[in-house]
C-alpha cells in the first residue's frame, strides 16, 4: 500500500514536468549596435531601451523592432518551439503532465534566448546645392542722341 501511495504521489508531483521546470515566462535578453536604442517588442507593445533583460509569455512569438536616431531600423523574431521538458511528461507524467503543460504554456520555450540587432548608420543626406543664378549682363545705359 505504501508503494502505491508512493507511486500516485510521484505521479502526481512529475505531471506537468515542463511548467515545474521550465515555467511560463522566460527571460530574454535584448541588446543593440550600438547601444541606447529603443526596442519594443510585439504582440504587446512592450518598449525598453537596449541592452535590457525582458520576461517573456513562452507560448507565443515575437518580433522586436529596434530604432535609433541617426540609423535604418532593425528588427528581429523570437520564437516559442516546444520544450525538451514535454517529451519527459510524455514518459513520466502521461497525458496528464502533458496536458498540463501545454494548457499553462510551460510546454515551449523562447529562442533566441539573447538577440542582438547591429544598426546601420543612416547616410548623410546630400549636401543642398544653391540654385544657381543666371547673371544677365548690364544693358546699354546710352541715351539715345537725337538726329
Amino acid at each position: 500500500m505504501l508503494r502505491l501511495s508512493f507511486a500516485v504521489s510521484s505521479l502526481f508531483i512529475l505531471t506537468g514536468c515542463a511548467t515545474v521546470i521550465t515555467g511560463t515566462t522566460q527571460s530574454v535578453g535584448v541588446s543593440s549596435n550600438p547601444a541606447g536604442a529603443t526596442a519594443t517588442i510585439n504582440p504587446g507593445g512592450l518598449t525598453v531601451a537596449t541592452p535590457a533583460q525582458v520576461e517573456l509569455k513562452v507560448n507565443r512569438s515575437y518580433t522586436v523592432l529596434v530604432e535609433k536616431d541617426g540609423y535604418e531600423s532593425g528588427s528581429t523574431a523570437v520564437s516559442s518551439r516546444i520544450s525538451g521538458w514535454v517529451w519527459g511528461n510524455l514518459v513520466i507524467g502521461g497525458l496528464i503532465g502533458l496536458a498540463i503543460d501545454f494548457i499553462s504554456g510551460g510546454a515551449y520555450k523562447l529562442t533566441p534566448e539573447t538577440l542582438s540587432v547591429d544598426l546601420v548608420r543612416k547616410p548623410e543626406p546630400p549636401p543642398v546645392k544653391e540654385p544657381e543664378v543666371e547673371t544677365l549682363p548690364p544693358e546699354d545705359s546710352e541715351e539715345p542722341t537725337e538726329k
